[in-house]
């Protein structure tokens, strides 16, 4: 009897399986390990979206005009979404010639008075469906876009800006077709009684446009202060006209411009105000309608 009690109990020993937690401890090492990578492959990726400069597109202009938009050179207050610009006139030769850059014919308030466009975020082709709120431009590309700026070589080691909140603003076509105010055609009329043709006109229907922009230059190690600071004014006066420039006959910008930080390495400066870096217009015969 003993024997069998004893084989019984060894029995029900032999049935009974470990505790969950001590079957395969190796196993809950893993899973840990595979948890914590999980989160620090997350994180990383959060990191590296959110914190990490973005690289400096030096090829802005031809990603807008890949996008069918007008780069804005000298970013030029001009180009707001119902502005009449003309695009074309007859030069000294009886032919008709390219305006570059276009001048402003009515403002938007004279010919839509009372439209208002639709504002989205701006995209980058490249961007796999992230909007492009912010951009950062090299130096090679600045240059061009603002060509007042000259910087002292032996004072600037690189210099770089970066465009804040970029949006389009924008009307569809239909918007304004057949919408133009009274006072709008008459003076359209009578400009064309002149020998223009409707189609050296055009009526701006988007733009991309952004909050600030910030301008940061690197300093040469052996700069001087008065060098800093004769490059330093001419940036500051620089971003000043073009944050504070006049956006229509009704619509002033209130742009301010101050220096973020400031030291012998680095210096940045921001200017608060609507900046217009690209457009897209529309041929006046398209959307002109008596």
């Amino acid at each position: 009897m003993e024997n069998r009690a004893s084989a019984d109990t060894q029995s029900d020993h032999q049935a009974k399986p470990p505790p969950a937690d001590k079957r395969h401890p190796a196993r809950h090492y893993i899973f840990w390990a595979l948890g914590i990578a999980a989160l620090f492959c997350i994180a990383y990726g959060i990191f590296y979206v959110n914190i990490t400069p973005e690289k400096p597109l030096d090829n802005f202009f031809a990603i807008l005009e890949e996008q069918g938009y007008e780069p804005n050179i000298g970013f030029s207050g001009n180009h707001a979404p119902g502005n009449i610009i003309q695009i074309m006139e007859k030069g000294g030769d009886g032919e008709k010639r390219q305006l570059n850059p276009p001048i402003v014919v009515l403002w938007k308030e004279q010919c839509f008075p009372g439209k208002s466009y639709r504002e989205s975020l701006y995209m980058l082709p490249e961007s796999a469906g992230k909007n492009s709120a912010q951009l950062n431009l090299g130096a090679e590309i600045l240059g061009t876009m603002m060509p007042v700026l000259q910087l002292d070589g032996a004072v600037a080691a690189t210099y770089s800006m970066k465009l804040e909140n970029t949006r389009v603003l924008s009307f569809a076509k239909l918007d304004l077709s057949q919408q133009f105010s009274r006072q709008c055609v008459q003076a359209l009329e009578q400009d064309l009684g002149l020998g223009n043709e409707p189609e050296w006109y055009a009526v701006i229907l988007e733009a991309i446009v952004v909050d600030a922009i910030s301008f940061e230059i690197k300093w040469q190690e052996n700069s001087t202060a008065a060098a800093r600071n004769k490059v330093k004014q001419a940036a500051e006066k620089t971003l000043a006209a073009i944050v504070q420039q006049e956006r229509g006959a009704a619509r002033t910008a209130q742009g301010e411009v101050s220096l973020a930080s400031d030291n012998q390495k680095t210096t940045v400066i921001k200017a608060a105000g609507e900046v217009i870096v690209g457009y897209r217009a529309r041929q006046l015969e398209a959307v002109f309608g008596k």
